[in-house]
């Protein structure tokens, strides 16, 4: 699979949809996503370590998890770790199905809620990605945010999921890289004890 550039974002957000804040896990947890997405879990039966949301029109998508704490992976490798997971996930294991386009390290500045110290990266990719039992993939560009909850044993990620069909007209999308950005600045734990006795 060719990647071709990275995802980049606009230089403004101009008419972009505002972001709206979400709670999640009962309240436990809270995030801002852009107006369009909507929770699916009224119509679909959800895992109770996931939240979803996702968008009628564009089929872009949203999944908030708690996982099991990968401590023997190295904070540097975990949104490596994790995109490999979610690659066996959508069957998109094979070299040209599965690119990695940058890791980045998540300061503070970019989770405000968090302590200082916290580790965390954004890992921006592309699976091919066969929705439906369809022949045909969709080049799904995926960015992966994780946030390392060493004291509680949890990975928190956020992944967000931008389906680019071949047939995409290039109609403005409610998630990209700028908004992507902004919902993690929103991310916040509300209720640690969410994750039981540390």
């Amino acid at each position: 699979m060719s990647p071709g550039a990275p995802p980049s974002p606009p230089a403004t957000r101009g008419d972009a949809a505002k972001l709206v804040p979400r709670p999640l896990f009962g309240g436990a947890v809270a995030i801002a996503l852009p107006e369009p997405f909507f929770d699916v879990s009224p119509v679909r039966q959800i895992p109770d370590n996931q939240e979803v949301f996702v968008t009628l029109d564009n089929d872009q998508s949203v999944i908030v998890e708690l996982l099991e704490l990968e401590a023997e992976t190295d904070d540097g490798e975990a949104a490596r770790f994790h995109f490999t997971n979610l690659a066996e996930a959508n069957d998109a294991t094979g070299e040209a199905q599965c690119d990695v386009l940058r890791v980045e390290t998540l300061s503070h500045a970019d989770l405000p809620h968090f302590p200082a110290g916290t580790a965390a990266s954004l890992l921006t990719g592309r699976q091919l990605v066969s929705k439906f039992d369809k022949a045909a993939r969709d080049v799904v560009d995926i960015y992966l945010g994780v946030v390392r909850l060493r004291a509680h044993a949890t990975d928190l990620l956020v992944s967000f999921n931008v389906p680019r069909p071949a047939d995409d007209l290039g109609l403005p999308a409610p998630m990209d890289a700028v908004a992507v950005r902004e919902a993690l600045k929103s991310l916040v734990v509300l209720d640690y004890g969410l994750f039981g006795q540390s």
